[in-house]
């Protein structure tokens, strides 16, 4: 069984704001996100002369996300919007969740034993590239 999910999504405003009477400060905002989520699954059992039975089984659970924003300020000398890094962002989330499982049953009679082993671990990431700084 296998999974996958997207979605877009962007963002913008403009803002015109008069700080003194005969001045103007005007600034721009433009943001976009992406997401990427997936799902991957396996699963599988197998009996043993009718009174065993053994499963196993994988899945990986993972999430990408990216946000990118832009901020411009409005230059009244040369009449145009000057970008403004220290407003601006881009950044990236990765997680993801892998797990495993083995399982091993026994059935006599009106009686059933099972005892199994399960795994999970997840491994999670972000960088904020306009800052330099990152998470591991």
């Amino acid at each position: 069984m296998a999974t996958t999910a997207y979605f877009y999504g962007t963002s913008n405003y403009r803002l015109h704001q008069h700080v003194q009477a005969n001045s103007v400060y005007r600034k721009n905002f433009f943001s976009a996100t992406i997401h990427n989520d997936f799902i991957i699954q396996a699963d599988y059992s197998q009996s043993f002369t009718g009174s065993w039975e053994w499963e196993a089984g994988a899945k990986i659970t993972g999430k990408n996300s990216r946000n990118r924003s832009r901020f411009d300020v409005y230059d009244a000398e040369n009449d145009d919007y000057r970008h403004d890094p220290d407003r601006a962002a881009d950044f990236i989330y990765r997680n993801r969740i892998y797990a495993g499982y083995v399982n091993m049953s026994l059935k006599v009679n009106k009686w059933s034993v099972s005892g199994g082993w399960r795994y999970e671990g997840r491994v999670i990431g972000a960088v904020l590239k306009s800052r330099e700084v990152s998470v591991p």
